[in-house]
């Protein structure tokens, strides 16, 4: 996944552990190449945190693991603000307090059967809203870091 805003980073999450680029502040022309060339991070997921709860979310999303999603939060519809018929929206709320508190909630937005981003927020000065990239065609998701 792809945060873009307020900063750009971009997250990967491959057999429990999570691979983060992140840019510095300020104006890029290019950000695919300033991506390649940033520094590579990488950590075990750690479900205590709340960013890697929002990834772990995410996680149980695509793999359709609706009993860990309802262990961890509280999920609900939410308004779609899309322009299509077919947008949805669904709000995740950590049902425990100390994460609620660090996470705030997760918004997941689609269109049709397409997760195509997520926002996650905790009042106007912490948030961050990222959109899903397209594995390119001849990589595996295995080869993926």
């Amino acid at each position: 996944m792809r945060i873009e805003e307020p900063f750009v980073e971009e997250r990967r999450l491959h057999e429990g552990q999570l691979s983060l680029r992140r840019l510095p502040p300020g104006d890029v022309t290019n950000v695919e190449t300033a991506l390649a060339q940033a520094r590579l991070r990488t950590m075990k997921l750690d479900l205590g945190q709340s960013a890697h709860a929002a990834v772990a979310a995410l996680a149980d999303v695509l793999r359709g693991d609706v009993a860990s999603l309802e262990r961890r939060f509280t999920m609900s519809a939410a308004p779609a603000n899309g322009d299509k018929e077919d947008d949805w929206a669904i709000e995740l709320v950590p049902t425990d307090a100390k994460l609620r508190r660090a996470l705030g909630h997760v918004l997941l937005r689609g269109r049709g059967t397409h997760l195509a981003g997520l926002e996650v927020g905790h009042g106007p000065k912490k948030w961050r809203k990222m959109r899903f990239l397209p594995i390119a065609p001849n990589t595996s998701a295995d080869a993926t870091p």
